[in-house]
């Protein structure tokens, strides 16, 4: 039969064998959910942008996406420094610049839950497919982070929530895993410590 199976659907299988010697018993069943395709639209301002991939894209190369943009993305490595990317990781976070405001479209699968990997100092993250609080944020180990999340919108601020398409500044004391998504508990402390990362030109 042909057709396609409907998105954010969990479908579960599972299998019989017959030949000439006889019918086998079932095998144990599986099971797979498929993802919901949306498009959205996201605003992008002129000069650098802190971003990050709101969605699973289908296609995640920079050219691709963001085919007006001014510079390749850059993502941020503590041990390493600023490096450029040519197709974009969803989790991560990203400087690029542009030369007008502009709303980019994007077509992918949505997701809602995250663990990303953070190094000790400052680290450059990614959200989620929807907005969180940035208190849900889960620390593994706990303690595990030493600032809040910056946004960048000309100026750093910090942020009370994630938001989709954004990347976010975070140091972090050692290595470890930050957890996005639902049923977090408030772990992140509500302070604020200079920050001097800057975009890469500058």
């Amino acid at each position: 039969a042909g057709g396609t199976f409907p998105g954010a659907t969990r479908f579960f299988w599972r299998v019989q064998a017959e030949n000439a010697g006889g019918v086998s018993g079932w095998s144990e069943v599986w099971r797979f959910t498929t993802l919901d395709v949306v498009t959205g639209h996201y605003p992008i301002g002129s000069g650098w942008n802190l971003i990050s991939l709101p969605l699973i894209a289908g296609d995640p190369r920079a050219t691709f996406l963001f085919p007006d943009a001014l510079s390749a993305p850059y993502g941020f490595v503590s041990t390493t420094g600023y490096v450029t990317r040519d197709t974009l990781r969803f989790g991560e976070g990203y400087w690029i610049k542009f030369a007008l405001p502009e709303t980019v479209s994007v077509t992918g699968a949505i997701r809602n839950r995250d663990t990303i990997d953070v190094l000790p100092g400052w680290n450059l993250v990614g959200a989620l497919s929807t907005t969180i609080d940035t208190g849900s944020v889960v620390q593994n180990p706990p303690g595990l982070l030493q600032s809040a999340f910056f946004d960048y919108t000309g100026g750093y601020v910090p942020a009370d929530s994630l938001r989709p398409s954004r990347g976010y500044w975070v140091r972090a004391g050692g290595a470890g895993q930050i957890v996005l998504g639902p049923g977090g508990k408030p772990d992140v402390p509500q302070v604020s410590v200079p920050l001097r990362k800057s975009s890469p030109d500058r």
